[in-house]
C-alpha cells in the first residue's frame, strides 16, 4: 500500500518493492507501466534526460485490472502530464476511462466496443 524501497535490477530482470519480488499480474501490469510514465516524468523535468517526451500506454489493463485501480492510474497519468513544464504527448488507450476524464479535452475520437468496433468495415 505504502512502499518504502523500489529497486530495479535490468541485469537479473528483477523488480522488488520492499524486499517483494513477486506480484499478482495485475500489479505487473501497474508496475511495467509505472516504469515507462516514470522514465517519461523525468524526461519532462530534465532536458539532458535522453529520452522523448512521449509515452505510450495500452497495456495497463491487462491481467484482471479492476476499474478502481486503473481510474487511480488514469489520474497519474494527468497527474504527470499537468506536472510536466514541457510540450509532451502521452497517449492511453484503456477500455475503462475514469468518468471525469472521459471529456474532449483528453480523448480523441469515438468509444470502440463490439457494437460500433475502431473499424467499421462492411461487406
Amino acid at each position: 500500500m505504502n512502499p518504502q524501497n523500489i529497486q530495479i535490477d535490468f541485469a537479473a530482470n528483477r523488480l522488488s518493492v520492499d524486499g517483494h519480488t513477486y506480484f499478482s499480474a495485475s500489479s505487473r501490469a501497474i508496475l511495467r507501466s509505472s516504469f515507462f510514465l516514470g522514465f517519461f516524468a523525468a524526461a519532462t523535468k530534465d532536458p539532458q534526460f535522453r529520452h522523448p517526451r512521449f509515452v505510450m500506454l495500452d497495456t495497463i489493463e491487462d491481467k484482471g485490472m479492476e476499474a478502481a485501480r486503473s481510474h487511480n492510474f488514469q489520474h497519474q497519468i494527468l497527474r504527470v502530464s499537468d506536472e510536466a513544464k514541457v510540450e509532451h504527448q502521452i497517449i492511453y488507450a484503456t477500455a475503462m476511462i475514469a468518468p471525469d476524464l472521459d471529456d474532449p479535452r483528453f480523448t480523441v475520437g469515438k468509444p470502440s466496443n463490439l457494437a460500433s468496433p475502431t473499424l467499421d468495415i462492411r461487406p
